[in-house]
């Protein structure tokens, strides 16, 4: 969000003990790789984390928390066990995790929807666009509407 919010926002944030203010420049995978821990709302940097052997704690609902290695916190107050809980505890399942990226690659299609949201004549483009009709395809064959 930087450039989004006025310098007074970071200004009060530096304020809360421990919370440190990173340079958005530098590469979030690179501060992943030193974490021993990955929290978020509901962000890809908890896949992320999951891709790089990090425990996990997930604020909100996102499609990676069916995996066991994934806390979710519902309330503040179940947080500091969770912590505990997960920097104690976590064990990699390195089998769930590939089981689970299969299973996202067997249900995906390739579509470049940066290039189809920026073109000027998007109807025109929709119909053309094969990863788009691939999708619908898709999307059509897991509720049932094509077999």
């Amino acid at each position: 969000m930087f450039g989004y919010r006025p310098r007074k926002y970071y200004r009060e944030l530096k304020k809360i003990p421990n919370v440190k203010i990173i340079d958005p420049v530098i590469s979030s995978l690179d501060l992943m790789q030193n974490a021993r821990m990955i929290t978020t709302i509901n962000g890809t940097a908890g896949f992320e984390g999951l891709l790089l052997k990090k425990p996990v704690i997930t604020f909100g609902e996102i499609f990676y928390n069916k995996l066991s290695t994934v806390m979710r916190c519902r309330s503040l107050d179940e947080l500091p066990n969770l912590v505990q809980e997960q920097i104690k505890n976590f064990r990699h399942n390195e089998k769930e995790l590939v089981r689970f990226v299969a299973a996202i690659m067997e249900d995906s299609v390739d579509v470049d929807l940066i290039t189809l949201w920026e073109k000027e004549d998007q109807e025109e483009n929709i119909k053309k666009d094969v990863g788009l009709k691939n999708l619908a395809r898709l999307i059509a064959k897991k509720v049932g509407a094509v077999s």
